[in-house]
């Protein structure tokens, strides 16, 4: 009785504390995010400055040291809005959220779509990813799933719930990643019998995490070789997807555009991991614009 009334008060303090911050205003929440991060990149032993240092040393050996920490001060500084930003998610208006973010080649989607239900559209951890979440506001009439880590077995606790709601206030539908076929079939029957409210669904996945498969495919990705899911690649192949990638940039602090590039790779018919192989190119291609805005520089992926 006492753990549960301890959990009940847990997620209540977590809950008004998500609230209380999503009333602060965006200027006080960057600064305390620059604040943050100045206080973080000085304390060289926490793991993320570790990492990310070595990480950074071994794709850009050019750097010098002061170099290296100034994009570990914006790299914290990403991070920490990115957090923030994600917050203030629910007290965005349908207009202010399509301010903050803005989608271009929205007209090369709308031609595919002719003549495919659904599009298939990688991406990275580049801040801030989740506003790819606010793309039904920008295309009326059609839809947008993307993948989340979960797992069936998993409690369902308010916290994520929360985060799901958030993710789904504009339309977008969430699909867990342990079983993403099973909606995906729901959907295309709906396509099928004429019941669908949308025109087409855009398929978001981020698929630049650590892969867990006994035997991994391997692509160079900053002259290392880079073990990468393919999980996307045999679901659009499935569903005879058309692919494209969501190249983020960051304009100011909070406000991003999304160009969507669509991935046509010479080798497509020979080699099965061809869309993989070139997900990875443009993943390095987007970093480089703005290396600071990759969040999975502080893990040991080098």
């Amino acid at each position: 009785m006492a753990k549960r009334s301890s959990h009940k008060i847990t997620i209540v303090t977590i809950r008004l504390l998500l609230f209380s911050l999503s009333l602060v205003p965006f200027s006080v929440l960057y600064g305390v995010s620059s604040l943050m991060a100045l206080i973080l990149n000085n304390i060289d032993r926490v793991p993320t400055n570790v990492y990310f240092r070595r990480n950074i040393r071994r794709v850009y050996p050019e750097k010098t040291l002061d170099e290296i920490k100034k994009l570990n001060f914006l790299y914290y500084r990403a991070f920490l809005d990115y957090i923030f930003e994600f917050i203030k998610i629910p007290r965005f208006t349908k207009s202010q959220m399509k301010k903050r973010c803005k989608f271009e080649n929205l007209d090369l989607l709308k031609e595919k779509f002719k003549n495919h239900n659904f599009i298939i559209c990688y991406g990275g951890h580049i801040v801030n990813y989740e506003y790819q979440v606010c793309f039904p506001l920008h295309m009326l009439g059609y839809g947008m799933c993307h993948l989340y880590l979960d797992h069936p077995n998993s409690k369902i606790n308010e916290i994520s719930n929360w985060i799901s709601k958030v993710r789904s206030k504009y339309g977008a539908i969430n699909i867990p990643s342990y079983s993403p076929l099973r909606k995906l079939l729901e959907l295309k029957k709906e396509f099928e019998e004429g019941t669908s409210k949308y025109k087409g669904y855009i398929f978001g996945t981020l698929s630049d995490m650590d892969t867990f498969d006994d035997e991994p495919h391997s692509v160079p990705f900053f002259n290392k070789e880079l073990e990468v899911m393919t999980g996307a690649e045999r679901i659009g192949r499935k569903f005879e997807m058309p692919f494209f990638y969501a190249n983020i940039r960051s304009l100011k602090r909070g406000h991003y555009v999304i160009e969507f590039k669509e991935m046509n790779p010479p080798d497509k018919e020979t080699n099965p991991f061809a869309y993989t192989d070139e997900f990875v190119r443009l993943l390095e291609h987007n970093i480089r614009q703005q290396p600071e805005l990759w969040m999975q520089w502080g893990t040991p992926r080098f």
